[in-house]
């Protein structure tokens, strides 16, 4: 139990840097929807900083009450920063479709 917990704590900080990171470098590579990847991207930047709010709440609560902390404090947040990011990448990536080429 203790190496899932130990699992989890690394990869929650390393979700949170891949939902910063990849979506730019993406939109800046594809450039296929660029105001819905930009859009989500910024939702995601959002969800990342309510995020670390939300766990340092918990941790000072934590550190105020004497309280057992929790590595998935905030995690709903994490979750929907993971979720944008998710649709900033599907945008930056969808390819539009084909507009016919007018007849003459």
């Amino acid at each position: 139990m203790d190496v899932l917990i130990g699992i989890v704590a690394m990869l929650v900080p390393a979700s949170a840097i891949a939902a910063v990171l990849l979506p730019p470098v993406l939109l800046a590579v594809g450039r296929r929807r660029p105001l819905l990847a930009a859009g989500a991207y910024l939702a995601a930047l959002a969800f990342v900083a309510a995020w670390v709010i939300a766990a340092n709440d918990h941790m000072e609560w934590a550190d105020r009450t004497g309280g057992q902390g929790s590595v998935v404090a905030g995690g709903s947040w994490l979750v929907l920063a993971l979720a944008a990011a998710t649709c900033s990448v599907v945008a930056s990536l969808h390819r539009s479709p084909a507009v016919p080429a007018a007849q003459a």
